[in-house]
């Protein structure tokens, strides 16, 4: 999960429960349930995990908080912009959004696969009264109440989220986000070919990876030192962790791959 939780529980003096995770580095049903107290405020699951981009079980944790009525925050920040879109060109994904009941709000980042600048970051919840009850009052400006954290901020890049929604439309977003699944099926593919270990099957834009006998680290510096490469080493699990963006083409990925099988 994104570290700002960790930030929100210290605002709030709340304490954070970890669930336990399945062979796949997704939530564990089952540790859910054990953990509920009626202390429980929040649950909350990933569409889109930083570490591998996957997709937590959120169809049956939605069971869960709707049946013990336990708020339930769906952080798809990096899945939010893709997900819908792949769905709307024939993918099967599962649902993570309001048509499943227990959801109440969901974080959708259009400075990711969006396109758009940072930090144009968004929060959608299901009822407005989620949003008022911590609202204060602000009647000097022309909205009269404001429910966020931070103060004072730009309005541009909400202005190029507009434009880009205007712009590219569902067909669009959809057409990127199934180039970039072909993308990731390609480095993965071609990995598995060179001999390097997968750690899971992409269900986003993410292939974390690793060298049978090299560290992430020490395949890492290898690679920044043989052609200027700087790839992100993920943490949980540790293994290269890339992105595959729209900057990065499969010219990219082919000269990427080349280097890769120098080092294997």
């Amino acid at each position: 999960a994104h570290f700002s939780f960790k930030k929100a529980a210290d605002m709030m003096c709340l304490k954070i429960v970890e669930a336990d995770l399945d062979e796949n580095y997704k939530i564990d049903v089952e540790s859910i349930k054990d953990k509920i107290t009626e202390n429980t405020v929040a649950i909350v699951a990933i569409a889109g995990t930083t570490e591998l981009g996957l997709i937590d079980p959120i169809e049956e944790i939605s069971e869960i908080a709707h049946e013990n009525n336990i708020y339930f925050h769906v952080d798809a920040a990096f899945g939010g912009f893709s997900i819908p879109f792949l769905k709307s060109a024939g993918h099967e994904y599962p649902e993570f959004d309001f048509k499943l009941p227990g959801v109440c709000s969901i974080t959708v980042d259009p400075h990711k696969m969006g396109l758009a600048p940072i930090p144009a970051g968004g929060i959608i919840f299901r009822k407005k009264e989620y949003l008022e009850v911590m609202a204060v009052d602000s009647p000097y400006l022309t909205v009269k109440t404001q429910s966020t954290i931070v103060g004072t901020r730009l309005g541009a890049s909400t202005a190029a989220t507009y434009g880009l929604l205007k712009y590219f439309g569902r067909k669009g977003y959809s057409k990127l986000a199934t180039r970039l699944m072909e993308n990731t099926l390609f480095l993965k593919e071609s990995l598995e070919k060179i001999g390097y270990d997968i750690i899971v099957e992409p269900e986003l834009n993410i292939v974390a990876f690793n060298h049978p006998t090299k560290s992430p680290q020490e395949l890492s510096d290898e690679l920044e030192k043989i052609n200027g490469w700087k790839v992100s080493v993920a943490n949980c699990p540790e293994a290269i962790r890339i992105v595959l963006m729209n900057h990065v083409t499969k010219t990219h990925l082919k000269e990427f791959l080349d280097d890769l099988e120098k080092l294997y």
